[in-house]
């Protein structure tokens, strides 16, 4: 803008931005009084007016994509000056009072914005049958604990594994401690022993109060 009678200029696509089947464009500006108003007084290098303007694509961001564990995003594919947000997975919460955040692609190719701070939920643990005790408070999605047969009662241990269950139409996703075999079953060994099974590194023994 600005240009006077006769003064060139180029137009070209902004940082951030690529050519689709365009290049950039030499005007010049020709007050004549027969320059089509469509071209705001522009002519091409062939001296025709300056209808066609540019196509310019915004570029996709392919730098600073979260990856942080706990954290989901929906970032993948956003362009020049395009937001995304970066949120909690299921299995988490905020930690801090922290919440989700929001990232803006720039025209260097890159998001910029900070990821929420997050934390692992713990697997609510599950009313286990008469005689059957676990060590499998406070545990996280991915991590494994064991159920095993309390004082006088005898059974096979069992692993499980705190995991998320699919989204269905009517419930969200939560976390719950899933048996990974057999679940542990005890019984009344009706002499005060404590029996485990043959589990997994286990030998057949018993342990007898003093």
């Amino acid at each position: 803008s600005g240009l006077l009678n006769g003064q060139a200029c180029m137009t070209m696509c902004d940082v951030g931005f690529d050519y689709n089947g365009t290049m950039p464009q030499i005007l010049t500006c020709n007050a004549a009084d027969d320059t089509i108003a469509s071209s705001a007084g522009f002519v091409d290098e062939l001296g025709l007016p300056a209808v066609n303007t540019l196509d310019c694509v915004a570029r996709v961001c392919t730098v600073g994509v979260p990856s942080k564990r706990g954290v989901e995003h929906d970032c993948t594919g956003i362009r020049t000056l395009e937001t995304c947000s970066a949120h909690r997975h299921a299995a988490f919460d905020y930690a801090l009072g922290d919440e989700a955040h929001t990232l803006t692609c720039g025209p260097d190719g890159a998001l910029h914005g900070s990821l929420p701070a997050v934390v692992p939920k713990p697997c609510p643990v599950p009313i286990f049958p008469e005689g059957v005790s676990s060590n499998c408070a406070d545990k996280t999605i991915g991590t494994f604990c064991w159920t095993y047969c309390q004082m006088g009662y005898q059974g096979s241990p069992a692993l499980y594994e705190c995991m998320l269950t699919a989204a269905t139409d009517t419930l969200p996703a939560m976390l719950e401690l899933s048996a990974v075999a057999a679940m542990t079953t005890c019984v009344p060994d009706g002499g005060g022993t404590r029996r485990l099974g043959l589990g997994p590194g286990l030998s057949s023994s018993s342990i007898r109060p003093a």
